[in-house]
């Protein structure tokens, strides 16, 4: 009796308050009840009954009544106090519990710090109205007249600045902020469906004027489609995402003044084998029109006599790669991730996957505070339906969208670089095209190889575990770094010194 009691009582609760609760009644002694209710929220679990009943039927009564009423005043003090964190991927939780949760703008917010591999499901329910201010509130009161009218809502700045520092108002919801070649195309027609995406062409902006600039005055194709020209007042509708592509903006010291004015704005990076990434960016390069020549010319990175022309991602100039876009050394996502402050990086432990070069003696620690989404390529359109589902429902989770992302086929495999080429044209480039497989391009792959081991030990070692670094499943995208161990070509093993060798050439 006093089991059922306590069951309708908190089962009703849970009703009111949309939390899921499974109570286990479990090892039963003569007919007296031990009862356990598990109540386990986001990944904490608190148990808000352990008691054994002794004693007579009075003593019981009157122990359930207690129990009862207070584990309804601890229901609802728990509902008062939403936060968000692991959810439905728990290994030692049996559900998922299900909560409203504050927007991400609120200064309230928590993000747990170490176990962030999968966020909460979607809940859909009206969104919280992504209010920004006027564009002019932004803006030092030193770029403007002094007596205009705006000096009410501008601050003081120093001659050189043009925004307001630490915006904490939602001013931009998301930037794809890494790395080239990382399926952030794929990324930004998905998420550019969502709403608002500045530069729809996909230009990239280093500035964060421009960026916030743009946010307000310039919609993408999609946008306007969908939503309408932008207001005159420049704001947007309230029910859409804000977003911005920068593919490059990771490896460069820019993304310090973005975090910087930026703080809350949410950064989503994509991360890609090395061999494939060399072989993706050569061959978009080549299908551009850029001569490159002989690819064994990109590998080597920056060296002390490159200072005014290697900017930080890692590649010198070199014949038709005049910009030093492409090279082995840049294939090193670890290290530009690594330099985002994430972790420690003080043991030698975790220095042993950050080697330094003689251009970059130390990792530079730039003390990003933004939340960052990680995620490897192939999770985009995973051959597993569930896992795929779960990848976009955990980047929404992110996002605090609080609808499905819908995503399709042609948005997950979109290829940028120029098309529609002449014929002829298209021939030629095609010719000048590189197989990475090709056996004379092994001792290209060495190099990359043992980049893509470091990236694996270091993000998962170190990076996925950090404060605000997410992921979706965890266990299934270290599985996947795990593979890049092994040479997608087939051809090299990694030796027992570390190093890649052919495999008839291997030695033990």
């Amino acid at each position: 009796t006093v089991d059922i009691i306590f069951m309708l009582g908190v089962a009703t609760k849970a009703k009111e308050t949309k939390i899921l609760l499974p109570i286990t009644i479990f090892q039963r002694r003569s007919s007296i009840d031990r009862v356990v209710c598990s109540l386990c929220w986001e990944e904490e679990r608190y148990r808000i009954m352990n008691t054994r009943f002794f004693g007579n039927v009075w003593v019981a009564v009157a122990s359930g009544i207690f129990v009862l009423l207070v584990g309804q005043s601890f229901l609802l003090f728990l509902t008062s106090a939403p936060r968000i964190g692991r959810g439905a991927e728990d290994e030692t939780s049996t559900f998922t519990a299900v909560m409203d949760i504050p927007h991400p703008r609120e200064p309230n917010l928590m993000l747990n710090p170490t176990r962030n591999e999968s966020l909460l499901p979607r809940i859909m329910k009206p969104v919280i109205p992504r209010k920004r201010p006027p564009y002019e509130s932004l803006l030092c009161v030193n770029n403007h007249n002094k007596n205009s009218a705006y000096n009410d809502v501008h601050q003081e700045c120093s001659n050189n600045e043009t925004l307001r520092l630490s915006i904490q108002e939602n001013i931009i919801d998301y930037v794809i902020v890494g790395f080239s070649k990382c399926a952030t195309t794929s990324m930004s027609a998905v998420l550019g469906n969502l709403g608002q995406a500045p530069g729809g062409d996909g230009g990239c902006k280093l500035s964060v004027h421009a960026l916030v600039y743009e946010s307000y005055h310039n919609y993408s194709y999609t946008s306007t489609r969908q939503y309408g020209e932008m207001p005159e007042d420049g704001r947007i509708n309230q029910d859409i995402l804000v977003g911005s592509k920068c593919p490059h903006a990771l490896e460069h010291a820019s993304i310090q003044r973005l975090s910087k004015y930026l703080p809350t704005t949410r950064l989503i990076v994509g991360i890609r084998h090395p061999v494939l990434f060399f072989q993706s960016f050569y061959n978009m390069l080549t299908n551009n029109g850029w001569k490159l020549g002989d690819p064994y010319g990109l590998t080597k990175g920056c060296t002390k006599k490159d200072k005014k022309t290697c900017g930080n991602m890692s590649c010198p100039p070199w014949r038709g790669d005049k910009r030093g876009l492409v090279c082995t050394d840049r294939s090193r996502h670890h290290v530009s991730l690594a330099r985002l402050g994430k972790t420690n990086m003080t043991t030698a432990e975790e220095l042993q996957w950050l080697p330094t070069t003689d251009y970059e003696k130390e990792i530079t620690n730039w003390n990003i505070t933004n939340p960052v989404f990680l995620y490897e390529t192939s999770q985009l359109s995973d051959a597993n339906d569930t896992r795929r589902e779960k990848f976009w429902d955990d980047l929404a989770s992110f996002l605090d969208y609080p609808h499905k992302i819908e995503y399709s086929t042609t948005d997950s495999h979109v290829k940028p670089g120029k098309k529609n080429l002449e014929e002829d044209v298209k021939r030629k480039r095609d010719k000048m095209k590189i197989d990475i497989c090709e056996e004379k391009f092994d001792e290209l792959r060495k190099p990359l190889m043992q980049h893509a081991y470091a990236t694996w030990k270091w993000v998962c070692q170190y990076f996925v575990k950090a404060e605000s670094v997410f992921v979706s499943s965890r266990g299934d995208f270290c599985k996947t770094l795990e593979s890049w161990q092994h040479d997608p070509c087939g051809r090299l093993v990694r030796a027992t010194n570390g190093s890649y060798v052919v495999v008839e050439q291997e030695t033990y």
